[in-house]
């Protein structure tokens, strides 16, 4: 199943595998990452369902500075502990940033090359509005497909 913004910027692709094994994957500045390697998405689907509100002005300057937030994010202890998303293992190799601010979903990514972070900084900024309905949706296909009521 895909679910996404209207443009394909922002979204989920969520496929059953077996029991509670799926393959996982998001969709970033309308680029897909993730590999097929199976996983578990508890933690990941309330991660996703839980952003963190942040208000530190130095977020404000997405989408035009994604290396100046990217900075942010990595450099202070409590921005990076509050935003990064540790998702799911077909997402091993991206740094996956993903909080609230001004009533705005953003979510940055950057991919790792041997260890380390390289190319561009992949950025979706979206209403809350427009995020809850995606991530409603991802999260309720997770539990069917588990056999499980939405909690």
């Amino acid at each position: 199943m895909r679910v996404s913004t209207d443009d394909g910027g922002f979204g989920f692709i969520l496929k059953p595998v077996t029991g509670d094994m799926f393959r996982f994957q998001i969709i970033v500045n309308g680029r897909s990452m993730g590999d097929d390697e199976p996983c578990i998405l508890g933690s990941a689907m309330h991660r996703l369902r839980h952003l963190k509100t942040l208000d530190d002005g130095r977020l404000g300057c997405l989408p035009d500075d994604p290396v100046a937030v990217s900075s942010a994010l990595r450099s202070d202890e409590d921005l990076h502990d509050a935003a990064t998303l540790s998702l799911a293992e077909s997402l091993d190799r991206w740094l996956i940033h993903g909080y609230i601010f001004n009533g705005k979903v953003a979510i940055l990514a950057q991919e790792y090359e041997r260890g380390e972070l390289a190319g561009l900084i992949l950025v979706s900024v979206l209403d809350k509005a427009e995020y809850d309905p995606i991530i409603g949706a991802i999260h309720d296909y997770w539990a069917k497909a588990r056999g499980n009521q939405p909690s």
